[in-house]
């Protein structure tokens, strides 16, 4: 984190909504952890300061005695959901959006921090009446608080099923078209909670979609779920239940390897698959050389003498085919290709023996 080991000015005293002419510094001496929005204290996550108002008199907020720092996702959901109660500043002079003439932000003016909206004049404004609202209604389902004691800046979010401004295909699958009034702090829901899994994939409690220009989703979309309605989201996507019908097939054991894939295997199958390439690549070779060696010591085949046509006479082949003990197809093919003197010497042994067994008749 670049603020580590910096001194940071800060207003004196440090109260929310106002700045004063009083400054004083503060030496960040670690990197920030803890988000005043939800009720997230560890992990490494993008943060930004909270100040204590917009423009070129604010400062980091200092609550709890400490520097108050955000998660840029929480911020940046709870601007969007509340209409802008949270909202990025830009520029050194600490400008929000609207009041910058040059349109849209370019790279040079990206958020420098983050604002609160708060009472004017001591009157509520809109966004200080939604904070007020969801902190005194909403309670958070995950870290079980509540935020409407005045000691906190944390800021419940409402479940985002059937919300108006739901993503049109994520709303299709949820099996209800009620309103949902579950609770949750943006980083308790996509850090502190174990999400469930559905079609052997964990769920996502928090979705972000930065536009695709397409006229329904111009500008970023963002979403956050309870358990029930995360689970709704994958269950009913019609691509994992499509793939989760298909039936399995068993894979063999040995299976070929002309019939498995490197791509897609982790580091023990990868390893399994190169081997057994190895070794039938060596086997390969090993054959090839004793056909070599062989050749060289014993010469090639003699294949002289020609292959004998086919014989179209049945006659001869039914003849031929009683002198072996197999029957049918293979013995009258076999009889063909018999060469004719070898033929004849078997014939001539089958009538050798017939004599004999006629002889020891006549004898008997």
């Amino acid at each position: 984190c670049a603020a580590i080991g910096t001194n940071v000015e800060v207003n004196k005293p440090s109260i929310l909504g106002t700045s004063s002419s009083l400054k004083e510094q503060v030496r960040v001496q670690e990197r920030p952890t803890e988000c005043v929005l939800c009720d997230v204290h560890d992990g490494i996550h993008a943060m930004h300061p909270l100040f204590d108002t917009h423009g070129p008199e604010g400062r980091q907020l200092v609550f709890d005695r400490k520097l108050a720092w955000v998660h840029t996702l929480c911020a940046n959901f709870i601007c969007s959901k509340t209409g802008g109660s949270v909202y990025g500043c830009y520029g050194d002079d600490g400008r929000y959006q609207d009041e910058s003439n040059e349109g849209d932000i370019n790279e040079e003016n990206e958020v420098r921090f983050y604002a609160m909206a708060t009472k004017e004049n001591g009157k509520e404004t809109g966004w200080s009446k939604t904070i007020r609202d969801n902190r005194k209604n909403i309670k958070c389902s995950i870290c079980g608080k509540r935020d409407n004691s005045g000691d906190s800046l944390r800021i419940p979010l409402q479940c985002c099923a059937n919300d108006a401004n739901e993503l049109v295909d994520f709303k299709r699958r949820h099996s209800d078209r009620s309103e949902c009034f579950v609770g949750m702090h943006v980083g308790c829901a996509r850090w502190k909670d174990d999400p469930p899994t559905v079609y052997g994939r964990k769920c996502k409690m928090c979705y972000f979609f930065d536009g695709d220009n397409d006229g329904l989703h111009d500008h970023p979309q963002l979403a956050c779920y309870c358990r029930k309605h995360a689970e709704d989201i994958i269950a009913n996507n019609p691509k994992y239940r499509q793939m989760d019908n298909i039936p399995k097939v068993a894979k063999k054991p040995n299976s070929p390897v002309v019939a498995r894939r490197r791509h897609g295997m982790n580091k023990a199958e990868k390893r399994n698959f190169d081997h057994e390439a190895s070794f039938k690549r060596s086997m390969t070779i090993i054959g090839k050389r004793g056909k070599a060696e062989k050749k060289r010591k014993f010469g090639s085949p003699d294949e002289s003498q020609p292959k004998r046509p086919r014989n179209d006479n049945n006659d001869e082949a039914q003849e031929s085919s009683t002198v072996f003990n197999a029957q049918g197809r293979s013995s009258r093919i076999l009889s063909q290709t018999i060469p004719p003197g070898l033929k004849r010497s078997m014939e001539l042994e089958e009538d050798d023996q017939r004599q004999r067994k006629r002889f020891k008749s006549e004898e008997n």
